[in-house]
């Protein structure tokens, strides 16, 4: 077997404000059901889930890699759809 891609699922616990949130940062979305949102930038997909269970969440890491990090700083930094 030969993986060509793997996607994660992100848990929201407010699913429209993190919509709103990765919109913001400049991710592009693609609809796929009224629970599944598709995320993109560049190469990069993830799933935005509206699932939230608590356990599951506080173990949930993601890490976003960008070209500039300083320029990624200030933009999540200025988002009003951060918590």
């Amino acid at each position: 077997m030969k993986a060509v891609d793997i996607r994660t699922f992100v848990p929201s616990k407010n699913y429209e404000i993190s919509k709103a949130f990765y919109e913001e940062i400049g991710f592009s979305s693609e609809y796929v059901s009224g629970e599944l949102t598709l995320f993109e930038s560049g190469d990069c997909f993830f799933f935005l889930q509206r699932f939230y269970n608590e356990e599951l969440a506080s173990n949930f890491m993601l890490q976003i890699c960008v070209e500039d990090i300083e320029e990624a700083f200030k933009l999540c930094s200025a988002s009003k759809h951060k918590k």
